[in-house]
């Protein structure tokens, strides 16, 4: 005589399992909308600090060619000609020293880059040979 027997889950494992699973989610969904924040903050640096070093290469190469720290006279970055201010890139001279998907929009003495309609990050040229640009982000980001 043969038994037939049958192998699964009862109700009472699945019930558990789905809990379980409920458990854990609670803890994980926070996390991972947290990365989105994180993610946006990360670009905001990213595009913060190149414009950073983009301004004191550009400085640097103004000195190495002889220029005063306080020199007018645009440089060359990579075959593009950057505009100085003060021995520092000027708003224009900003935007060609940074390569960027974003394009930034400029006005007398600023280069303001716009992230997502959220946040923005603007470099203020140079005023004086002794002080850099100021690269500063805006709230939302």
């Amino acid at each position: 005589m043969k038994v037939n027997t049958q192998g699964g889950f009862t109700l009472i494992e699945l019930i558990v399992v789905i809990i379980i699973l409920a458990i854990l989610s609670v803890f994980a969904i926070p996390k991972f909308i947290d990365i989105e924040d994180k993610a946006r903050l990360s670009v905001v640096k990213a595009v913060a600090g190149s414009l950073r070093t983009a301004s004191a290469l550009a400085h640097a190469l103004t000195l190495a060619n002889g220029n005063g720290s306080d020199s007018n006279t645009a440089v060359s970055m990579e075959g593009n000609n950057v505009a100085m201010e003060a021995g520092y890139p000027n708003s224009d001279g900003i935007a060609v020293a940074v390569t960027s998907d974003i394009t930034p929009t400029i006005t007398a003495t600023t280069a303001v880059y716009t992230l997502a309609t959220l946040c923005t990050i603007t470099y203020t040229e140079a005023t004086s040979p002794n002080a850099p640009g100021i690269v500063a982000a805006t709230s939302g980001c």
